[in-house]
């Protein structure tokens, strides 16, 4: 049974209305404002009817103060006056939030059509919304599907247990969060989603690189490096094609300036443009370390698997390749504080 709530200061009144919903509708009872909460705090109605008179406060303050509370504001509530209202008075009902106007003396027909009405297009408006969550939800996983299922092509060469795509998606997001924690004003919470799953897709220009030079256990000659090089341009010009054809996406649009700029370093001396500090997106900043920390823990052709510690020490320290001064301060700060984290997936079966 559908529950109603009236708030109503006069007993005429209120036991009027009462004897005409209650073989309908579950009824509940307020007659001021503080009884209208204590009601709410443990019934959830499907509809308030609202005296626009009452004995404690103006009908009026108690709908603006209903509607200021986020877990009550989508119930609607009918409100309650005499017919020689103003007409300023009714606008402002509707600008605080009432759905519609029962006019006094009551039409006990009337009353019973109206309620009736705007509790089924409540319930009609809640199952749409729970679909549209449903379906919201649903395109959300089709959209991290798509994301990996395009890094896996480039990803299942080098990286063939696809393990790669999954340790950088958690660095990122350890990384990120614990930035997002430490320079609240340098990168926002819900920002952190969007960098960890778009940071999948930061190799996969690499789907253009010939395999005897991805694989290649030797070092690269001057022509093989310049050649692998590309793929960050390539990786950022598939994936704004890709928007050009679905739409702005948010995570597509993160995922560009990542592929485009996770190997620029922050003393200038990556590439491929040699940005400098923070001309390199965050986002890219924050995988960019996240990359490097994978590289060095994991078995690569050219090299075995370093450990944690050693991987620790390269980053802060340096070795003939790798560099503190590559590093965006802030990350560098991040992956300190997250370190135990980090090694903790890292050791994980």
């Amino acid at each position: 049974m559908k529950k109603i709530l009236i708030i109503e200061s006069s007993p005429s009144l209120l036991t009027l209305l009462t004897e005409i919903l209650e073989h309908i509708y579950e009824i509940y009872i307020a007659t001021t404002e503080n009884k209208v909460f204590k009601v709410l705090e443990s019934e959830r109605p499907d509809l308030i009817l609202l005296d626009t008179l009452l004995n404690d406060t103006d009908g009026y303050a108690s709908l603006a103060t209903v509607r200021m509370v986020h877990e009550y504001s989508q119930i609607p509530i009918i409100l309650i006056t005499s017919l020689s209202q103003s007409d300023n008075l009714k606008k402002k009902g509707f600008e605080l939030g009432a759905v519609d106007y029962i006019y006094k003396p009551i039409d006990t027909e009337e009353l019973k059509r109206r309620v009736n009405l705007h509790i089924e297009l409540n319930t009609h408006k809640h199952a749409l919304e729970l679909i549209i969550q449903s379906r919201t939800r649903e395109l959300e996983q089709t959209k991290k599907a798509l994301l990996y299922s395009m890094a896996h092509l480039a990803e299942t060469r080098d990286h063939p247990t696809g393990e790669h795509l999954s340790r950088i998606e958690h660095y990122t997001r350890l990384l990120a969060t614990e930035v997002s924690r430490l320079f609240p004003e340098s990168l926002q919470k819900e920002q952190i989603e969007i960098i960890a799953q778009s940071a999948v897709l930061h190799d996969i220009g690499k789907i253009s690189t010939p395999d005897h030079i991805l694989l290649k256990s030797s070092p690269l000659t001057i022509e093989e490096t310049q050649i692998i090089q590309k793929h960050p341009l390539i990786g950022a010009d598939s994936i704004r094609k890709t928007i050009m054809l679905l739409g702005e996406n948010p995570l597509l649009s993160v995922a560009a300036e990542i592929a485009e700029s996770h190997h620029e370093r922050y003393d200038g001396s990556g590439y491929p443009y040699g940005l400098v500090g923070e001309e390199i997106p965050l986002s890219a900043r924050i995988v960019s370390l996240a990359d490097v920390y994978d590289a060095l823990t994991s078995e690569r052709p050219y090299k075995k698997a370093y450990s944690h510690e050693k991987a620790l020490s390269i980053i802060l320290h340096g070795d003939f390749r790798t560099k503190p001064e590559h590093f965006c301060p802030i990350v560098l700060q991040a992956f300190i504080s997250v370190s135990k984290n980090l090694k903790d997936f890292m050791q994980t079966p």
